[in-house]
């Protein structure tokens, strides 16, 4: 394990001063930054990263998974109400998995669920265990989430309600069974047959290559007419660069 106190080049001490993200993804290393911020781990293997999870106290267990834009990554959507909200949880994420799965066209993709709701706040997590080959992939199918949630006629504002800031560059993203700094809201998973790799973001199995969602049914999902983009949303030569 290699530690740091930053992770951008911008400041010293940093990951990216010393490693690559092309190093980092070819070799499949683990990334985490505590949610204080106060250091960044590298693992040299998912078995390294593993062992210094299990060793960590309750206190300790304050990590996210750092997630950069060229990286090969599942999809995954962050969905946070107030508990006041009039809005049925459980048909929005019912409604959320419907929709990535009708966009997609993939019935059958399993989706892991995870909760972290407390203090006033209905929190949830929902990875599908489909693998696209950036970040930007990802946000342009938020983007038709959004589009596909708002023609179920969902009344409320959508984008504050499932997160779209979740689709950065540079992505840190809540470990299962880790809680933010401060906060008593564990991420735990609905189902205990779900393990910490199917809760992670990045594949770290050196010896399994993810299922890659096809790149032309993407393309041909994304930009049917049938969910056509709305000014605010990217346009469709927009989608096509990205999906070069």
């Amino acid at each position: 394990m290699k530690s740091f106190k930053y992770i951008t080049k911008k400041n010293s001490n940093s990951l990216l001063d010393d490693y690559d993200c092309d190093y980092i993804k070819d070799n499949k290393c683990v990334v985490v930054q505590s949610n204080n911020h106060s250091v960044v781990h590298l693992f040299n293997s998912f078995k390294e990263f593993i062992d210094f999870n299990n060793n960590l106290s309750n206190q300790e267990m304050i990590y996210k998974e750092i997630i950069f834009a060229d990286d090969t990554q599942k999809f995954k959507l962050d969905i946070d109400i107030k508990n006041n909200n009039e809005i049925d949880i459980i048909d929005l994420l019912e409604c959320c998995v419907e929709a990535v799965k009708t966009i997609l066209k993939i019935p059958n993709c399993k989706v892991y669920h995870y909760d972290s709701s407390g203090d006033g706040i209905i929190s949830k997590h929902i990875i599908f265990d489909i693998y696209f080959s950036n970040v930007f992939k990802c946000k342009a199918l938020y983007d038709r989430v959004i589009l596909y949630l708002d023609r179920l006629n969902i009344k409320d504002t959508l984008t504050s309600i499932v997160d779209g800031s979740v689709y950065k560059t540079i992505q840190g993203f809540r470990l299962p069974n880790h809680r933010k700094h401060n906060s008593n809201r564990i991420k735990k998973p609905c189902d205990d047959t779900i393990n910490i790799e199917m809760g992670m973001i990045k594949n770290y199995n050196k010896t399994y290559e993810p299922l890659l969602f096809d790149e032309r049914i993407y393309e041909e999902c994304i930009t049917t007419d049938y969910y056509s983009l709305s000014n605010d949303i990217l346009d469709n030569d927009t989608l096509k660069e990205i999906l070069k």
